[in-house]
């Protein structure tokens, strides 16, 4: 057991798990995620990049927060912590004892624990002494040492500051230990007007903890609302949107979320993912007996003076087609006021036919089809995600802040006064402990030590 406690308050397997741990962000801020990024995503990266993408997926890369090796990692952290709050609040238990050198041994100088020594002909020092702690906000405690030596204390609760602080960084790993394990998140791509039913819908990405089950939220989401904000060098400002969530019973609530303002719904948060563009609905003899609708997904080009490219083949057809979407035919824009779609119709036996299309518009085919741009819309990835340990988190969080205030605002200080008859007189020495600021602390004490010499000796006088 005793090895398995040094090696877990080992300094060197601190120091690892904090680089690890720091790794781990990282990597997961660097790498994509699997339930952040579509499969279209994905998919391209694989073809870009097989054996990159392959190391990734074998190593768990793309899934972080849900690994083995994280979750592994938030263990042994969870562990230590624990380790050093059992002997930390066992030390904050005990009672302060002084501990101290001989009057013999004091060194003026020290700085671990800093001590002044004088001669006085005074016979009346406590009263004088405690008047002098008591300006400075150290509280006595006359009975804890033996004979005529006394023992005081400042700020006794900064003796708790390490087991607090400590606790709330436990409390912070535990939250993350519970979230890694039992986290769910989805991402569902909604076009405006679109819904997505998350009992019975198919997520276009998901993740989920080792320990947790199926996503399935008991409601429908539909994406009312859906705005990019651009600079004027063609970056995005921002992406805003509203989501209504409609519950079984028909009770519909709104969320208006933007990509760093998450919405909340019943403990499942609702956010972004920053995936945006067109959607395209083009129908295939709409008035016919078995109409054939494509839906297609577009990228938003990079800047206001690019179109989007894309090739399909209509399904269930050999219709092939080559399109070139624009946002606006009239200037180049980014956003989607006046659309339409220059199209290469490709099909066998027939020469490509070339047209331009407005969503509305109808043209008549070869063998008397008819293809018609139905809509124009927007589409956003949206995620859904269900963590837990939120409340131990935020705990987490305060219990640190106050364990570092007390720590460094407020520290710990015990100070020593023992008392020598000789033949000289009394012989007074002061010393000291702190775990913070021991310059200061030293300083501290001599301004103590010269203020009460010469009280005595203006006690002596009169």
């Amino acid at each position: 057991m005793k090895p398995l406690v040094r090696f877990l308050l080992s300094r060197s397997t601190i120091v690892a798990m904090m680089v690890g741990l720091g790794a781990a962000i990282l990597l997961g801020t660097l790498i994509p995620q699997a339930g952040a990024k579509t499969p279209r995503f994905f998919a391209a990266w694989q073809a870009a990049n097989p054996l990159p993408y392959e190391i990734v997926r074998l190593l768990q890369l793309d899934r972080v927060y849900t690994s083995f090796w994280f979750l592994g990692l938030i263990a042994l952290i969870a562990a230590s912590l624990s380790c050093s709050l059992y002997y930390q609040t066992r030390t904050a238990l005990k009672a302060p004892h002084p501990d101290m050198p001989s009057a013999s041994a004091c060194r003026p100088g020290g700085l671990t624990r800093p001590c002044h020594t004088f001669t006085c002909r005074a016979t009346i020092v406590r009263d004088i002494l405690v008047g002098i702690m008591r300006k400075r906000g150290y509280r006595s405690s006359v009975n804890a040492m033996p004979g005529n030596n006394f023992m005081f204390s400042k700020n006794r609760a900064g003796r708790w500051s390490g087991v607090v602080f400590h606790l709330g960084l436990l409390s912070i790993i535990l939250a993350g230990l519970g979230n890694a394990a039992l986290q769910q998140r989805g991402l569902a791509i909604l076009t405006q007007g679109g819904s997505f039913a998350g009992q019975t819908g198919k997520w276009a990405a998901t993740t989920a903890g080792m320990l947790a089950g199926q996503f399935a939220p008991r409601f429908t989401a539909r994406l009312d609302k859906f705005q990019p904000l651009y600079w004027d060098n063609d970056q995005i400002k921002t992406l805003k949107a509203e989501v209504a969530i409609v519950e079984k019973n028909g009770k519909t609530t709104t969320l208006p979320i933007a990509v760093n303002n998450p919405g909340w719904f019943n403990g499942i948060k609702v956010f972004l993912s920053g995936d945006y563009g067109y959607a395209l609905d083009l129908l295939l003899n709409g008035k016919g007996v078995r109409p054939v609708l494509a839906h297609i997904l577009l990228t938003a080009p990079a800047t206001r003076k690019d179109a989007v490219l894309y090739d399909m083949t209509i399904p269930t057809t050999d219709y092939r087609l080559h399109i070139n979407f624009h946002p606006n035919r009239q200037r180049p824009s980014m956003l989607p006021t006046l659309p339409g779609a220059d199209l290469i119709i490709k099909e066998p036996g027939q020469p490509p036919l070339k047209v331009n299309l407005l969503p509305g518009q109808t043209i008549f085919l070869a063998g008397g089809d008819t293809l018609t741009l139905s809509k124009v819309s927007y589409w956003a990835g949206i995620i859904f995600a269900k963590s837990y340990g939120i409340s131990l988190l935020y705990t987490g969080f305060g219990l640190s802040i106050i364990g570092a205030f007390f720590m460094y605002v407020l520290p710990f200080k015990m100070a020593y006064v023992w008392i020598n008859d000789e033949k000289a007189g009394r012989r007074i020495s002061i010393s000291g402990r702190a775990k913070r600021y021991q310059a200061l602390f030293h300083q501290e004490l001599l301004e103590i030590a010269t203020e009460l010499q010469e009280a005595l000796a203006a006690d002596a006088k009169q």
